[in-house]
């Protein structure tokens, strides 16, 4: 039963009890007794919150730094697995690059870079990219336009120029060459861009 129960009920029994007292004898009785049942109340609730209180305690800074702490041990392991996985990949690509020839699906690529770019109305589409520190020269010739930068070249890029000119060059295609990023400043990757573009007259 809720406190307005038990006011109704207290003053019910305290009329029964008091029959021949008079009305402002009998509603003085009442009161008193109202305000004791509501102190009664009050009290209560006030022990529940403090239990609740009490069996919630605040979270100590030991445990917050010991929390913050895995939390750092754990970026620190993703970061790790990460970095782990990229050196592995450029390995793979570096031994790719410099031991394996240009197979046909790569060439399968190339072909269909090249009719994307073509149906979008452009007459050049970036076929091949690959760190410009895979040259003899780490990419100074390429990023200064000097001529004989085809010299510079290893690996699949060196394979790449020499299937340029064998199939591509015949058919009216160029080749051009450029870094195409500079990270803090310093040429990055090589682009071989194959080219198309109508004669000047």
């Amino acid at each position: 039963m809720n406190i307005r129960g038990r006011r109704k009920t207290h003053l019910a029994e305290c009329r029964r009890r008091i029959p021949y007292s008079t009305g402002a004898d009998m509603y003085f009785t009442a009161l008193i007794s109202e305000l004791a049942l509501s102190s009664r109340g009050i009290l209560k609730e006030a022990a529940m919150t403090s239990e609740t209180s009490t069996s919630h305690p605040m979270t100590s800074a030991e445990d917050l730094r010991k929390r913050a702490l895995e939390l750092q041990l754990l970026e620190m392991e993703r970061s790790e697995k990460i970095k782990a996985r990229e050196a592995k990949k450029h390995a793979e690509f570096v031994e790719d690059f410099f031991r394996k020839q240009i197979g046909e699906t790569e060439r399968a690529v190339i072909k269909r870079l090249v009719m994307k770019a073509a149906a979008d109305g452009k007459y050049e589409a970036l076929i091949y990219s690959f760190p410009s520190s895979f040259c003899t020269d780490s990419g100074r010739a390429i990023n200064n336009n000097l001529s004989g930068w085809q010299n510079t070249l290893q690996g699949k890029a060196k394979e790449l120029l020499e299937l340029f000119e064998e199939v591509a060059r015949p058919q009216g295609y160029g080749l051009k060459a450029m870094i195409i990023n500079f990270p803090d400043g310093m040429p990055g990757d090589v682009g071989f861009f194959l080219t198309w573009e109508p004669p000047v007259e």
